[in-house]
């Protein structure tokens, strides 16, 4: 067994027992002991920051818990490990989370990252999908400072709002960068700060948001990545230099008058006065779909590549919006529990590693099973995570804990999604909601009508 394997050991030997035994069995193989170990100066606390840690991964994983159900779910290992009576008050444990170092969860994402299998290149190059989301927090002073009101939105009715800008992987759909800020800053001024993150030789699929010839610019210059988005509505006037097809050219853009504020005049000087960009239109007409024709443009301007290979790798776009919903709505990122600023920070980064580690469980049943992995669910994932890792939990041996590790990838890679290419969603609700008042005061001054829910009230 080699060094890092019985660091792995060590870690779930250390913590078996514990009423959550579902998370960490399974990933702490992913995570060794090394990347959750304590400060060298923390105190022997109930609450120290291994626990501290294993205990937010689990309250994420099993659906987003509040802290006094999750110290419920695991009192009576605190108990068993410190040989001290623990209180059931929560107090101890929110203490725990806002002392806990936010550089434990990036050195467990980051290493979290590296268990992944290398995925195929399209025509040599990696191709990674952004987009953005939006989440809501607690109503509290502190949080309303620094994540105000959505612009519109009134006190009574609103909560305070942050943007989040994902850039995710094309194949295991794993979070490789992000980005987060107020409900004020838009997912172009998010995209500047991921930047850094992007490699020589990069693809990059974006909404017709991310479309625009100073991020194009930017991009393949500094980065020496592309960009593949839908055209944008507003841009009308291009030039076209040479055909490669039907509906397939070569075409060039005109610098803008304006410059961006982002860029100073020396780079603004720099920026060349057109630039070279491949355009592709084709008719999409299908039963279900709002859009009948798309033009989608790109920097990557390999004429090797066909057409509707590009055309069908940007189809292949609306997987992000899928992994979006898994994770807003799935795990629960859209609603954050955290009261402060620095709390909402810690909760965003603990969801995107829970929703890694769940991605890399998958990855992992998809190439043991041969299945593809947009044919398996990730909430069925997260139900096999929490029954089968008690089981892992109690095995003896390892021969046993293989032949469940066997059977536990056998129930994950079950292709319980069928093929949604080319499917009907519409964006409608089906269920109504209840026909209660709408808060529109303060709780305490709110007073109920007492003809609620009659069509014809009477006084």
């Amino acid at each position: 067994m080699n060094g890092g394997s019985r660091e792995n050991s060590d870690c779930v030997a250390n913590i078996k027992g514990m009423s959550f035994t579902a998370i960490v069995s399974l990933f702490g193989r992913f995570i060794s002991w090394k990347s959750v170990e304590a400060r060298s100066k923390s105190r022997k606390r109930v609450f120290s920051d291994v626990r501290t840690f294993w205990l937010f991964l689990a309250q994420i994983i099993w659906g987003n818990l509040s802290c006094d159900a999750i110290l419920q779910k695991a009192i009576t290992w605190l108990e068993s490990e410190t040989k001290k009576e623990v209180s059931p008050n929560n107090s101890g444990y929110t203490q725990a989370r806002q002392r806990f170092p936010s550089d434990m969860i990036r050195q467990a994402s980051d290493q979290a990252l590296t268990k992944l299998p290398p995925g195929k290149l399209f025509h040599g190059h990696a191709v990674k999908q952004v987009d953005g989301t939006g989440a809501t927090m607690a109503d509290t002073e502190a949080n309303r400072q620094e994540y105000p009101y959505r612009t519109g939105g009134k006190s009574y009715n609103a909560f305070p709002a942050m943007n989040l800008l994902l850039i995710l992987d094309w194949l295991t759909g794993t979070i490789l960068d992000w980005a987060g800020g107020n409900a004020g800053v838009g997912e172009a001024s998010l995209f500047l700060t991921t930047w850094p993150g992007l490699n020589p030789g990069d693809l990059v699929i974006g909404d017709r948001g991310f479309c625009g010839y100073w991020q194009f610019w930017w991009v393949q210059h500094h980065r020496g990545a592309f960009m593949l988005t839908r055209v944008h509505g507003a841009r009308k006037h291009r030039r076209i230099i040479k055909d490669l097809g039907p509906n397939d050219h070569l075409v060039a853009w005109t610098k803008s008058t304006a410059r961006p504020r982002w860029l100073t005049a020396e780079e603004w000087e720099a920026v060349p006065r057109e630039l070279i960009v491949r355009e592709i239109s084709a008719d999409i007409s299908r039963h279900g779909f709002r859009v009948r024709n798309v033009t989608i443009v790109t920097t990557l301007l390999d004429e090797t590549i066909p057409a509707d290979e590009l055309l069908d790798l940007y189809r292949d776009r609306w997987n992000i919006e899928v992994n979006l919903r898994n994770l807003k709505i799935t795990l629960g990122i859209d609603i954050l529990r955290g009261k402060t600023p620095e709390m909402i920070a810690k909760e965003v980064s603990m969801f995107l590693l829970a929703y890694n580690l769940i991605r890399t469980i998958m990855c992992e049943a998809a190439e043991r099973h041969n299945v593809p992995l947009e044919r398996i669910s990730f909430k069925a994932t997260m139900t096999a995570i929490e029954t089968w890792g008690l089981l892992l939990a109690k095995a003896r041996t390892r021969a046993e804990r293989e032949a469940l590790l066997q059977q536990f990838y056998r129930v994950v890679a079950y292709p319980r999604c069928r093929n949604r290419r080319g499917r009907s969603e519409p964006r409608a609700v089906k269920r109504r909601p209840k026909g209660y008042q709408l808060l529109t005061g303060d709780r305490h001054s709110f007073k109920e009508s007492p003809h609620r829910g009659r069509k014809n009230a009477t006084a």
